[in-house]
């Protein structure tokens, strides 16, 4: 802006002095100082339009002047093909890997529902319980029918309030012979799309007469992408009608193209009315049940309600409700503390965002200094390029060009490369994206769909523009940097390379960046190998199960009316079967399973145990059939384990881990004691089993109860049962005949997964694979940059060191000498980079404390074998021109001089 003021300074001073020349001449010419400035003024055509004039030739000047330097910039650019091509390169990876992080990030953490005026949408319940489905107290972050209803028809806060909630598995079946499918459901109130403002592609979407009578309302509306990949996108559709579970549904529309409902993870493909859930699922319990917590709440806020307000009230709302409905009725202040969630909607839910958030957050910084190391080595190219055409720049300079001249050059060069490199990169961030979210995927379900927007364009220009600023401007002002008298005497090309590639220290810019780049190397190498030594502390941990023979059959065994005496004789009956199989070497049965995701909890009271925190007295357990311990492999440490004699009417017993049996009795062994569970009724500990990780690999193992399954599992409305089966060999070998064991009992009896326990393993720590695996890549990377941008340096200053090295072979030095001089100039960059990188390295390494398991930040073994991969990668870079630099002949060195 000042420049600019300057420049229109001197065009106003250029101008008053021009029509101080007219008005003397027309003076002289014999007229009055009036009639000459009149006239003069007239000929001028007026100061405002000339200096516009002006003004507008300037633009059109450097309008043109840019266009001549992008010619040239290109002409330039194809005379040194190879180097131009590895800048392309380099550039096209820093590029792509911040635009491919950037890109997951975005559809993982920022972009918002493709629905009409997302910022206006709040979230009422827990974001991450997209699944959620509870029987038994009223909860305020899962909402009850009921409790929707009741909120529905308060116009105050919201101009609409819709109810989405998991439709679980579906059954659907398109043609009468047509096996059942399994698109991803939801269930919704018939105001939801109305409230997102999302439309019909074809047909018509659901409307609030669809959900005011249970059962009223058959109909379904699909997704655009279902309606496409499953039918083919048959304009004929609409009136059509298939099976879902037990009803017979009409497809009444297709939603809008690009809409995929609000769960992030899976887009939903088929919208079901809540009403309707009855007759879909005959065996679930009614949903005007108050107990049936399910429904995640979204809305569009009343014109000046804000959030802040809108959470306020709404809690007070919902507690209200909770205590007015309480049955049997009790203390309304203990509703007081029930938790409510009211958050902006606009993104809609996920089971995964918040697990994902730290990670991509961790992989976006080192993305980030993994750009500094490309443009460090982009910096010494151009500084190599630069010295190469000194001879031209001196002789530019001395026919008038002027400084800034040369550094527009150069930078519109730098543009040229970045432009270039961005456009690779952006079509690498499209690949790279998609296998970062597919190696981030759990049971082949990616945890977002990545796409290149306008958004992922944006900030790949804006990277794009940061890596010229790194990369072009100071090798430009230091080439452009010519004393012309000096350069002359010295014929150009020596007086660029020796006087001006130098920083003011007097240490060349090409070799003070090595150790720049040995430091970033250090931290990304550093931070890999915390998050490698990490993840493989968690595959080799021992669960405390046989990991390598479990085969986990879950069967949903409540939709097909299961309960009660009906429910246990298919266990025993299942059991045997599978016991039978070839191959089997032993099996059992639970509720929850191994590393499914779910968990059950219960109050306790332990005889002589004083609760310090209400959180002492929650237990986890699981219910569980007889010989369990036994069949998963696990470490019977005192008693016995569940047994057949366990039977309905026999006491209750259990048997805890050895955490839990530490945690309430001390040192004393917990066999034969009694503890007190939810309904006060007295439960004789008769085993302990050494801890189990049947949840997840990281952390500790927690307090965990296993309970008889047929002394409970009677009083439960929504039972579950998972099988497990113990192997000789490949579990998964018997995948297809325990699919025939429980088809031959009944054929329509759903089966939610048969899959081998060491893959559920794998899915449960997937955050912490995509992390190390992509950290690892991007330290390979930069080992690799690091590696590369030694051997120029050195290969140049080899280059530039001939006759020395000549005169000193000439002298009597050994190519041994020359070898270890050379190296040693080498390797002494890298140790400056690596001493550097040590205090950075140790702050990186707190910052992903968190995300560590098993191993510490200041982990030496980590430490060590990122300085020795990285030492041993500089001293193969610094070898080669060594060996080049050894082979010098004393004769060719004097022929240069």
């Amino acid at each position: 802006m000042r420049r600019r003021r300057n420049a229109d300074g001197e065009l106003a001073e250029e101008l008053r002095a021009h029509v101080g020349l007219l008005i003397d001449e027309r003076i002289r010419a014999g007229m009055t100082p009036d009639e000459a400035r009149r006239n003069a003024l007239l000929e001028m055509g007026g100061m405002a339009q000339v200096a516009e004039a002006v003004r507008d030739t300037r633009r059109g000047a450097w309008l043109m002047g840019v266009t001549r330097d992008l010619r040239y910039a290109l002409r330039t650019l194809r005379r040194d093909p190879a180097v131009t091509i590895i800048a392309v390169l380099t550039l096209s990876i820093g590029i792509a890997a911040n635009t491919a992080i950037f890109t997951v990030a975005d559809a993982v953490l920022f972009r918002a529902l493709p629905v009409r005026a997302p910022n206006e949408l709040i979230a009422i319940g827990k974001s991450t319980a997209v699944e959620a489905y509870t029987i038994g107290a009223p909860r305020g972050d899962v909402l009850s029918f009921p409790l929707y209803r009741d909120l529905r028809d308060d116009k105050h806060l919201v101009t609409g309030l819709a109810a989405t909630g998991t439709a679980r598995r579906l059954d659907v079946r398109i043609g009468a012979i047509d096996d059942f499918e399994h698109p991803a459901g939801r269930y919704v109130s018939g105001n939801y799309f109305d409230v997102l403002g999302v439309s019909a592609e074809r047909g018509r979407v659901l409307t609030a007469s669809d959900d005011r009578q249970i059962g009223d309302s058959p109909v379904a509306v699909l997704s655009d992408a279902y309606w496409r990949d499953r039918f083919g996108a048959d304009p004929n559709v609409v009136g059509r009608v298939i099976r879902v579970g037990a009803a017979r549904l009409t497809i009444i529309g297709v939603a809008a193209r690009g809409f995929g409902g609000d769960v992030l993870e899976r887009p939903t493909e088929i919208w079901l009315p809540i009403t309707m859930a009855p007759l879909v699922d005959p065996h679930s319990v009614s949903i005007d049940d108050r107990g049936r917590s399910w429904l995640l709440l979204i809305g569009r806020l009343a014109p000046g309600v804000s959030l802040a307000q809108a959470r306020a009230a709404f809690t007070t709302l919902i507690r209200r409700n909770l205590a007015a409905n309480a049955n049997p009725p009790g203390d309304p202040a203990r509703y007081d503390r029930v938790p409510v969630i009211v958050t902006a909607g606009g993104k809609g839910f996920s089971a995964i965002r918040s697990a994902y958030a730290a990670p991509l957050r961790i992989l976006s910084i080192g993305v980030a200094i993994l750009l500094l190391i490309v443009c460090t080595n982009v910096a010494n190219l151009s500084l190599a390029r630069g010295i190469a055409r000194g001879r031209e720049m001196t002789l530019r300079l001395a026919l008038g060009a002027g400084r800034w001249l040369l550094v527009r050059q150069l930078l519109v060069e730098s543009g040229v490369l970045a432009l270039v490199g961005c456009g690779l990169g952006v079509a690498l961030a499209w690949a790279g994206s998609r296998v970062v979210v597919t190696m981030a995927a759990t049971n082949d379900v990616p945890i977002a769909t990545p796409r290149i927007d306008v958004n992922v364009l944006i900030f790949a220009f804006l990277v794009t523009i940061v890596a010229v600023l790194l990369f072009g401007l100071v090798p430009a002002l230091r080439v452009s940097s010519i004393d012309i008298a000096s350069a002359l005497r010295m014929r150009g090309r020596s007086a660029v390379r020796v006087a001006r590639s130098t920083s003011r220290s007097g240490v060349p810019i090409g070799r003070a960046l090595i150790p720049l780049q040995v430091t970033l190397s250090l931290v990304l190498l550093v931070g890999a190998a915390l998050l490698t030594r990490s993840l493989r502390e968690l595959q080799t941990k021992d669960p405390g199960v046989d990991r390598d023979h479990l085969l986990v059959v879950d069967i949903d065994v409540a939709k097909r009316g299961y309960r009660g005496d009906r429910l246990l004789a298919l266990v025993r009956q299942m059991r045997e079967r599978l016991a039978s199989l070839p191959g089997a070497r032993d099996v059992s049965y639970s509720q929850n399973g191994l590393f499914s995701g779910h968990r059950a909890t219960a109050l306790v009271a332990v005889p002589g145990f004083d609760s310090r925190s209400p959180e002492d007295s929650i237990l986890p357990y699981d219910l569980v059939g007889s010989g369990y311990v036994r069949a998963i492999g696990g470490h019977l440490l005192r008693g016995r384990d569940i047994a057949e004699s366990d039977a309905v009417h026999q006491p209750s017993v259990a048997v805890v881990n050895d955490v839990a049996e530490r945690f309430y009795f001390g040192r004393q062994s917990a066999v034969g004691k009694v503890i007190y569970f939810d309904a006060g009724v007295p439960t004789t500990i008769v085993g302990v089993v050494a801890g189990i990780r049947d949840r997840e690999l990281a952390g500790d193992v927690g307090r965990r109860a296993y309970v008889p399954y047929v002394q409970e599992i009677g009083d439960s409305e929504e039972p579950s049962l998972v099988f497990v089966v113990r192997t000789g060999g490949d579990p998964s070998l018997l995948t297809t005949s325990v699919r025939a064991v429980v088809a031959s009992i009944d054929r329509d009896l759903p089966i939610w997964r048969v899959t081998p326990l060491s893959a559920l393993m794998r899915d449960s720590i997937r955050e912490e694979q995509l992390l190390a695996r992509v950290a690892l890549t991007f330290g390979l990377i930069a080992l690799l940059l690091a590696g590369v941008g030694l051997y120029g340096v050195m290969h140049y200053a080899v280059s530039r060191r001939t006759s020395e090295i000549g005169i000193r072979t000439a002298l009597g030095a050994s190519r041994v000498d020359v070898l270890r001089l050379v190296l040693t100039d080498g390797l002494r960059l890298v140790i400056v980079g690596l001493v550097l990188g040590l205090p950075l390295s140790w702050l990186a390494a707190r910052s992903l404390r968190a995300l560590l398991d098993n191993v510490a930040p200041t982990d030496v073994v980590s430490l060590v074998s990122a300085m020795s991969v990285l030492l041993g990668c500089a001293a193969l870079a610094a070898f080669l021109p060594a060996l080049r630099a050894s082979r010098v002949q004393p004769v060719v060195a004097l022929r240069e001089e």
